[in-house]
């Protein structure tokens, strides 16, 4: 996991650090904020970059260039377009106006920087993206970590101080990573960018989109539900266990999903490999997940009683659920790359939106009655119905192929 594991680490820190000596609504205005940047990620990529980086893998160098040019006039006219949506969230009054100037600047990079981790990816440069990811997720928590460790806290500790320095951090992520890729493909004449890939890539990046959407509706859309339903403290809450919970995750997307995504690309067209990289892909995601989450829910206990926050404490008791959650979601990724991998495209997203309808209409009912429980019970149920049917036709595909 090497620097990605860090980044995680200490992005994990600055939520206990919120938690700790800030109060659980700041806690919850930080959920927030960080659900909205989510929300505009998917919006500004169109989730293009699965299109691109799925013929990226195969290409050589010249080929490759264009991709990437024809990727980047494709977000200009995302931005184009959803940028000037993005201002419903203050007219909404999910953020206050004083916060456009830092949320669009993080915003703008955060995206940037996500796709340039993801092109090294797909590039093969594992230690590259790495290391980007340091700089945009972990770099700037260890500096206002030791900022707020060392400095006045009367003046210092503030929630806008967060903000600012994930901006810095994003700055210097795309520095180096315009850097890197400027190196990568030194000498290298591109080929024309070849429009009509694009046009074509517009259309399948739709289900793409509405996949990624649905997913995000599944996992996030519960902290803008209790913020409206319920209050933002009972965010912050939610915000600490969802954190929690979501290292089982993390830490198979970054031990385990993100290498063995290219390897099942390149498998196509091979079934006897094929299979052999899906049964490692499985046992490692089924064996880390439970063991990770062993783990998580044992040590949890020992994390809440350390921020010395009554309103966290008192809701222990949804962390079992959230876990899983995560090890049901983890589990359905072994399908869904073998789905992607035989451009089953639309029925991905299909899979995804029903497990989507689920969980809002679970959050409707269950949040009123049940609270941050409810909550819970909606991504389970959410979460649940992408495993089943990924699974059942993804195994099906698999064999008849």
């Amino acid at each position: 996991m090497g620097l990605k594991g860090v980044s995680v680490g200490v992005r994990f820190l600055l939520v206990l650090y919120i938690g700790k000596y800030f109060t659980v609504e700041d806690l919850g205005d930080y959920g927030i904020f960080n659900t909205i940047i989510m929300f505009g990620l998917i919006l500004l990529g169109f989730n293009f970059y699965q299109y691109a980086n799925r013929d990226l893998v195969n290409a050589d160098d010249p080929e490759k260039l264009a991709i990437i040019r024809g990727q980047v006039v494709f977000t200009l006219g995302c931005y184009l377009i959803f940028l000037p949506v993005a201002l419903l969230v203050f007219y909404l009054e999910k953020l206050p106006f004083n916060l456009m100037l830092v949320f669009y600047g993080v915003l703008i990079l955060e995206h940037i920087t996500q796709e340039l981790f993801r092109l090294f990816i797909a590039l093969g440069k594992s230690l590259i993206s790495s290391v980007l990811a340091f700089l945009k997720s972990g770099s700037w928590v260890l500096t206002i970590l030791a900022i707020w460790y060392l400095g006045d806290q009367q003046v210092l500790y503030h929630m806008d101080w967060v903000y600012t320095f994930w901006f810095g951090g994003d700055l210097l992520a795309l520095a180096f990573g315009l850097f890197m890729l400027r190196r990568r493909f030194k000498g290298v004449e591109s080929n024309p960018i070849d429009y009509e890939w694009v046009k074509k890539g517009i259309k399948i990046s739709v289900f793409f989109l509405i996949s990624t959407l649905a997913y995000k509706v599944i996992e996030l859309s519960d902290r803008l539900m209790m913020d409206s339903l319920l209050d933002r403290t009972s965010v912050g809450v939610y915000t600490f266990y969802f954190q929690m919970s979501n290292i089982v995750h993390v830490v198979i997307f970054t031990a385990v999903l993100m290498i063995f995504y290219p390897k099942i690309l390149k498998a196509i067209g091979n079934k006897e490999q094929l299979i052999k990289e899906k049964n490692q892909l499985s046992k490692q995601v089924y064996g880390i997940s439970l063991v990770t989450a062993i783990v998580i829910y044992l040590l949890t206990p020992f994390v809440a009683d350390f921020l010395g926050k009554d309103e966290i404490t008192s809701y222990s008791g949804i962390l079992l659920f959230l876990l899983i959650g995560n090890v049901l979601l983890n589990i359905s990724f072994i399908y869904h790359y073998v789905l992607i991998a035989f451009k089953k495209d639309q029925m991905v997203m299909f899979i995804t939106i029903a497990g989507a309808v689920v969980n809002v209409v679970a959050n409707l009912v269950l949040i009123p009655r049940y609270g941050i429980y409810g909550a819970a019970f909606s991504s389970i149920a959410g979460f649940s119905i992408m495993f089943l049917v990924k699974t059942l036709l993804g195994h099906r595909i698999l064999q008849r192929s």
